[in-house]
């Protein structure tokens, strides 16, 4: 059997009561040199006034972006005392990208004149003046590019940090660590870009500074821990070059414990229900084997499927924020990764469609539709999977996404009646909005809405990049009747900020969970 049917996250991943909710973070730029630097800062939501608090740098990996690296990995939650920092890199060469068009950070000391380095000074310069900073616990964590830049702060900035946090990420070669630190690392063992060796190379170099030798001692599913000046725990999960549903926990945790930081805050301050727990299961499309997260509820069901479709990004996060919402509702969250996208196989949707040209023309839309309806066999072939587990409820399964997973989710309502799939519900984010100047997306769209059977809720938040789908959509699907709807919420953040008007306001059950669940009462499906 592959590891990926049966591996298990052993972890869960924390429900927090309200209490300890993070808030709407603060956008702190820098200047470093003759650069405004920019990042989103969280303060601390529990602790005294006059306590000091723990801080904690998060790095995104090379191509992403400080609100989605905040979205998705959420240690303000995880971590309520704590300052947390999320700052956003700079367009980086890299070995995917050698023309260094997308954000990143620096690979080696001297590299562009330091100035990420420079960055994270200034940084801590600015916090330090601005709150109670305990600078005995100071830490950094990063994905990918972001883990390998925390490494480096290993490096040339020991003095600084308390420990470190690595996921999917490493060391150069010929870099050695000066003095011990607790580290955590978490590595995929299918990741195609920091293979195995590459995660196995660094840890080695990370217990010789830490004179943390072999044998360590089991931790938990793929955990083990290493004992020497200073702990190094490594976590292996099966999956590819993702950000894994438990790294923010497990990075918390370790920052807490082996870190030597401030002790968990008393129970009516940082609350913890049980959380789901994600299992990654593959099923199987076309006749390749491809991945998807399933975070149940306990008992044995059969349970009511959400089923998430997500965006166009390489790398989609696994679900554990929107399991956070659905799980404690008596739902299974399901998410499956479509081809091309994090460790599956195939090519990525955005560079097929790069290769099209005049998008705009009807046969570049024709084109560009058949990447869809490539992708909208994996959705089709995802539900089948999920319709025939023992704890699912086939006959209650909600077909759901955001932007191109909303694509998907109405192009699977529109062949559900055609291939007798039975859906019971369609949630449809935001679809084709980032795209929604070709004026091709408004009728082929429309075709899928009017020929779906399963009632469809379409939803948009006013600063979306725009709200052509609902002006669109929105009439023809209220023409339908009964459960059918569409509605445009408040701007999500900063009104003038597309970005959090689309994928921030996918991410916050906080802003439609309620408007959601009536939509699933009204259908039919709870």
């Amino acid at each position: 059997m592959s590891p990926l049917r049966s591996f298990v996250f052993a972890l869960a991943i924390g429900v927090f009561a309200p209490a300890v909710s993070a808030g709407v973070p603060q956008r702190m730029t820098f200047d470093v040199g003759s650069t405004e630097r920019e990042a989103l800062v969280f303060s601390p939501a529990a602790g005294g006034a006059d306590e000091k608090h723990p801080l904690v740098f998060a790095f995104h990996g090379h191509g992403g972006n400080m609100r989605g690296f905040a979205q998705a990995a959420e240690l303000q939650s995880h971590w309520p005392q704590a300052i947390v920092v999320y700052p956003q890199g700079l367009p980086t060469p890299s070995r995917i990208d050698a023309e260094g068009t997308k954000p990143g950070w620096q690979a080696r000391a001297g590299e562009q004149a330091d100035r990420d380095l420079k960055f994270v000074d200034a940084m801590l310069a600015s916090l330090r003046k601005q709150y109670r900073v305990d600078d005995q616990h100071v830490f950094a964590t990063g994905f990918s590019n972001g883990a390998f830049f925390s490494m480096l702060l290993w490096l040339e900035r020991s003095n600084d940090f308390a420990g470190f946090a690595v996921v999917g990420g490493g060391l150069h070669a010929g870099m050695t660590l000066p003095v011990p630190k607790p580290v955590l690392h978490i590595a995929g063992e299918t990741d195609p870009l920091v293979t195995p060796s590459i995660a196995r190379f660094a840890i080695a170099e990370e217990q010789r500074a830490d004179a943390a030798p072999d044998p360590g001692e089991n931790c938990g599913a793929g955990c083990t821990l290493f004992h020497g000046k200073a702990d190094v725990k490594t976590v292996w999960h099966p999956g590819g070059h993702i950000y894994p549903p438990q790294a923010a926990e497990l990075t918390v945790e370790f920052f807490r414990t082996s870190g030597g930081a401030h002790p968990a805050a008393p129970p009516a301050a940082t609350a913890v229900a049980d959380g789901p727990k994600g299992d990654i299961v593959q099923y199987q499309s076309r006749g390749v084997e491809l991945m998807a997260f399933v975070y149940k509820p306990a008992g044995k069901g059969p349970f009511p499927v959400y089923m998430w479709n997500h965006g166009g990004e390489r790398d989609p996060m696994p679900g554990a924020l929107l399991a956070k919402f659905w799980v404690p509702r008596g739902f299974v969250l399901y998410a499956p990764l479509r081809s091309g996208h994090g460790p599956n196989p195939g090519a990525w949707i955005g560079d097929e469609q790069k290769r099209i040209r005049e998008q705009r023309s009807p046969a570049g839309f024709h084109a560009l539709m058949e990447l869809h309806e490539h992708a909208d066999d994996d959705v089709v072939a995802a539900y089948q999977w999920i319709a025939h587990q023992p704890f699912a409820d086939a006959k209650h399964i909600v077909v759901a996404g955001a932007s191109y997973g909303g694509i998907q989710a109405l192009l699977a309502a529109e062949r559900d009646p055609r291939e007798h799939l039975g859906v019971k519900c369609v949630v449809a984010m935001s679809p084709a909005a980032e795209s929604w100047g070709n004026p091709h997306w408004a009728q082929r769209l429309g075709d899928a809405v009017d020929a779906a059977r399963a009632p469809i809720f379409l939803l948009q938040a006013q600063n979306d990049y725009s709200l052509g789908p609902s002006e669109s959509l929105g009439p023809r699907i209220d023409a339908k009747g009964g459960a059918n709807r569409h509605k445009v919420f408040p701007a999500h953040g900063d009104p003038n900020d597309h970005t959090q008007g689309h994928a921030g306001f996918f991410a916050d059950a906080g802003a439609w969970g309620d408007d959601v669940l009536k939509f699933l009462h009204d259908c039919g499906e709870i």
